[in-house]
């Protein structure tokens, strides 16, 4: 990324000692209302409990609200405090949350203009979090595809998108892949006026046609006139596998019916996404943030809170390693938990049957 090139050696140095001790999780959605803030929220908390020093970052610029699902009652001088003073390092506004282990940054949404800011203002401040010291830094991004945001995902090859089964949500979760593939490919081409035109004049042909524009499509456009950008350009997609979480599922089948969509993102945007972690809709999720309580610490035996747990699992296990057959894996681990909570079920109703009254279990006996 072309921050790295800004920073000097002696802090290539820090950086690069940092980054192996240090794995980040950008957790970005195409679409609001998906779940993505409870989800990064309860994920922190997770790894914190396992004993990893955990950092989350409320990066929702001028939309913040991260502190609520970390059932904190306020949000103090953070993000925004930072990026309108220009003074200070970012990791002096970490602040301790209720779980050891944990810190959080508030994204200070109360500063005015927090959601608009510049080029530079936004180098510096992924400089900073570059240099934060913990084992797992997650950010939470804001909803869409806005550069800030895409930037922001960015900052790591495998960063978590994150989805619900409905066709909206998951259309808005392809945009923003194609969008981050496009950001990528624009900032590969940056110091290349001749093909940062040409990507510009494909990109807006594309656009008028209402037509799809495919990487290879790009690739063989820029490939006639700049071979080694093209190859450039093949180089840098090829770094990002994101890592997909579809959230509010209600069934293990909802992953089959997004195959497609996966399928689009390999033949279009010559993207690899993983399916990484499936989170059962839970009414129980309701009723937490109600109380003003993260669902891991509400009631952490409910059907989303052991989803979510697994997920954290899976993080500390094997967020860092190339996945074999991600897809399947997860189908059959889904597909054994969904066993698991049918059976319970009917094992509560059981109990329930066996301890209820006689007048209760039989009306008509007693009328």
């Amino acid at each position: 990324m072309e921050v790295i090139q800004k920073i000097t050696a002696g802090r290539r140095l820090r950086l690069t000692i940092i980054r192996q001790e240090r794995t980040i999780i950008p957790v970005a959605g195409g679409k609001g209302g998906i779940g993505k803030t409870l989800l990064t929220a309860n994920l922190a908390i997770s790894l914190a409990s396992m004993g990893h020093k955990t950092v989350v970052v409320d990066l929702d610029l001028g939309g913040s609200n991260l502190h609520t699902f970390l059932g904190l009652s306020g949000e103090g001088p953070g993000i925004g405090t930072f990026m309108h003073t220009g003074k200070s390092r970012l990791e002096t506004y970490l602040t301790a949350t209720n779980w050891r282990n944990l810190s959080f940054i508030p994204g200070d949404c109360n500063i005015p203009f927090t959601g608009n800011i510049h080029h530079q203002t936004k180098l510096r401040l992924i400089r900073n979090l570059l240099d934060i010291p913990c084992r797992y830094l997650l950010l939470d991004l804001g909803a869409g595809s806005s550069h800030n945001t895409l930037d922001f995902f960015r900052m790591s090859d495998r960063g978590m998108v994150v989805t619900t089964p409905e066709a909206a949500s998951v259309q808005n979760m392809l945009g923003f892949l194609s969008n981050l593939i496009f950001r990528v490919i624009e900032r590969a081409l940056r110091n290349n006026p001749p093909t940062h035109k040409a990507l510009r004049q494909l990109l807006r042909l594309h656009g008028e046609r209402h037509a799809p524009l495919s990487v290879e499509a790009i690739l063989e456009e820029i490939g006639a006139i700049d071979a080694r950008a093209a190859s450039d350009i093949k180089k840098a997609c090829l770094r990002y596998r994101p890592r997909l979480v579809l959230n509010m599922g209600r069934h293990p089948d909802d992953l089959l019916r997004i195959e497609g969509s996966f399928a689009a993102t390999r033949r279009l945007l010559s993207l690899y996404t993983d399916p990484f972690g499936f989170v059962f809709d839970d009414p129980t999720v309701r009723e937490s943030i109600d109380h003003g309580m993260p669902l891991v610490e509400f009631d952490p035996d409910c059907t989303a809170a052991k989803s979510i747990a697994h997920i954290a699992q899976r993080i500390v296990y094997v967020w860092d390693k190339t996945l074999n057959e991600p897809d399947q894996a997860l189908l059959n681990h889904t597909r054994k938990f969904y066993e698991f909570i049918q059976k319970d079920a009917r094992q509560r109703s059981m109990r329930d049957m066996l301890s209820s009254p006689m007048r209760n279990l039989f009306p008509n006996l007693f009328s």
